[in-house]
């Protein structure tokens, strides 16, 4: 089997040399950088800052709440009912039964796991898997990995269907493929999941990726620089149309704010998109390691009925000519309506 971390690697963003040079402006500019976004806020209702990247703004972006002003912390889960359904913990998501193991090249020739482990990781790379239905049921998997190698989207009859339900994942979901997803009553731990349409980490064009993801956990743990983490992650070129959100905690693991990699609970580029009913929340915090919640970059994103523990600096940050709808999100703390976004 190809060994797995070149497999990571090749299908893993090519960002290295441009989040060092990133992370050496950022140095220089740190001393100043809190002012400056204390004083823009102090002006007007509406900033352009910089991309909420290794703990200092950097690129181009709007924030949506410019509110600086210190929040009470509270502890990770607020005692604030979702709108709808019950939060998903540790208690409610993840496998139900006793598991048996089960070996990734068994789980590859049947496209089957019911309340099994697979400790190894699942590599859905060769190309007989196009099209092909993959159920995962009550079971644990180290990880996934769908890669094909194309440079170009999948059209949708192409993608792999894989259904997945209750079960728990040690390490991170990482696409160098789209793929029809459904994901429920899981928990993804210990890395930034990534969800791309191309084994390139920009796509040449739009494409479909029909993920829907529910009542399920991602969280990723606190990074330095010059690595760079979130529990959520897309690709830059925005081109990734579909993917469904609902009653979803992203959590990343609280460090300090100085020199951190960590980017924000999501860093989400894509087209017409939906998140509902979601947590946007740090643990263990403070201290809260990153200046936004979350970001969102692209065209048609919505974000409702949410909840999000404030970031050093705001809320949420999103990038010039974006189109971002707010409605009902709020404070997971305070229970307050965010700046910016619609009431019911």
């Amino acid at each position: 089997m190809k060994n797995i971390n070149n497999l990571i690697q090749k299908i893993t963003p090519k960002k290295g040399n441009k989040k060092l040079i990133r992370g050496v402006f950022i140095g220089a500019f740190t001393a100043i950088g809190v002012s400056l976004i204390l004083l823009t806020s102090a002006s007007s209702n509406l900033s352009t800052s910089l991309e909420a990247e290794s703990g200092t703004p950097a690129g181009s972006a709007v924030i949506v709440d410019n509110n600086t002003a210190a929040g009470n912390k509270a502890i990770k889960f607020s005692a604030t009912p979702p709108p709808t359904g019950g939060k998903p913990t540790r208690n409610n998501t993840g496998p139900r039964y006793p598991l048996t193991s089960l070996s990734a090249s068994e789980f590859l020739n049947t496209r089957t796991c019911n309340k099994q482990k697979i400790s190894e990781d699942v590599e859905i790379r060769d190309s007989k898997y196009k099209g092909q239905t993959f159920n995962i049921n009550d079971c644990e998997v180290r990880r996934i990995v769908i890669a094909f190698g194309n440079t170009t989207p999948l059209p949708e009859s192409q993608l792999p269907i894989i259904n997945i339900d209750n079960t728990f994942f040690p390490k991170e979901f990482i696409t160098g493929s789209a793929a029809k997803l459904t994901i429920n009553h899981s928990w993804v731990d210990d890395g930034a999941s990534q969800f791309k349409l191309t084994d390139n980490w920009l796509s040449p064009t739009a494409g479909p990726f029909p993920l829907k993801v529910m009542n399920s956990v991602f969280v990723d743990n606190y990074i330095t620089q010059p690595a760079h983490s979130e529990a959520l992650q897309t690709s830059d070129d925005n081109n990734a149309t579909g993917m469904e959100f609902t009653n979803t905690v992203f959590m990343v693991r609280a460090g300090p704010l100085n020199n951190t990699g960590v980017t924000a609970t999501v860093n989400f580029h894509g087209i017409d998109a939906v998140f509902d009913g979601c947590y946007f929340l740090w643990e263990g915090a403070p201290p809260v390691p990153a200046w936004y919640s979350a970001q969102f970059i692209g065209t048609n994103i919505v974000v409702k009925n949410s909840w999000f523990e404030k970031g050093a600096a705001g809320y949420i940050a999103t990038a010039n000519g974006s189109t971002i709808i707010s409605q009902n999100n709020r404070d997971v703390v305070t229970g307050n309506l965010l700046e910016g976004s619609s009431a019911p």
